[in-house]
Order: structure tokens, then C-alpha cells, then sequence
């Protein structure tokens, strides 16, 4: 029996780590990272993410948080403003986070994580329907 779980838990496109790829990632207006790497541990029915992006000079960006596919709303902090926020899968390939300020109760921004049949990991930050940037990883 933990053989067939092991198995299930490899086959899942997420699960892993990723380190991200500088060339083939868009950094749009904002800074260009000079590494970084992403990490998904399968969590019951979902994942515990961290995420660390080195801007140089000491500008480092973490991101950790539950992936919860259950309709869970969670607390956090984005740039200093209180926020929610709540995973939707879209397929087993692909799944988004909706953050709503939690002053306005409007949508702030979008995250979508999308793994392709050749490893990669795309991660593409909209706000306000516009891309602000689009981070690519490769599996590691």
C-alpha cells in the first residue's frame, strides 16, 4: 500500500522542486531576479508551497502558503495590505489563486501555476487583467 501511495504522489505534476529559468522568464516592469526556486509537498488534498526569489542586494521575495482546493479562504499579507485568498483548480496541469484586498473586497490580482508535459512550471501574475510578469520553472 505505500508503494501505490508513493506512486501516486510521484506521478503528480507539481510535486517537486523547481528552479527558475532567467532566460525564459518575463519580468515585465519590475526588477529581474538573479535566481530562484519553488517547492510543492503534496498536503492531503492539496500542496504546501514556498517559493524564494533573490532580486540581488539583499531584495529577497518569499512566498509561502497552502494550496487548498476545498474552497478554504485564507488570511494574508501582500505588499503591507491585509488580503484573502483562495485556490481554484482549473485541471490536474493548472490551478489559480484569486487575492481579494480585504478593505475594498475587490479582486487585487491573479496568480496562475500551470505545469507542462515538458517540466516546466509557469507561474503568470495578472492585475487587473494585465500580465505583470511570468516566471518560468524548470524541474529539478
Amino acid at each position: 500500500m505505500f508503494t501505490m501511495a508513493v506512486s501516486v504522489f510521484a506521478a503528480d505534476p507539481f510535486v517537486g522542486e523547481w528552479n527558475l529559468n532567467l532566460t525564459k522568464s518575463d519580468f515585465g516592469g519590475g526588477p529581474k531576479a538573479k535566481t530562484g526556486k519553488t517547492t510543492y509537498a503534496a498536503d492531503g488534498g492539496g500542496y504546501q508551497y514556498q517559493s524564494e526569489t533573490d532580486y540581488g542586494e539583499g531584495n529577497i521575495a518569499r512566498l509561502g502558503a497552502p494550496v487548498q482546493f476545498d474552497g478554504t479562504v485564507n488570511d494574508g499579507n501582500l505588499n503591507g495590505r491585509a488580503v484573502t485568498f483562495v485556490t481554484k483548480r482549473i485541471d490536474e496541469n493548472s490551478y489559480e489563486v484569486v487575492i481579494t484586498d480585504k478593505e475594498t473586497g475587490k479582486e487585487s490580482q491573479r496568480f496562475r501555476y500551470t505545469v507542462s508535459p515538458a517540466n516546466t512550471l509557469t507561474f503568470l501574475w495578472t492585475k487587473a487583467g494585465e500580465t505583470v510578469s511570468k516566471l518560468v520553472y524548470d524541474k529539478k
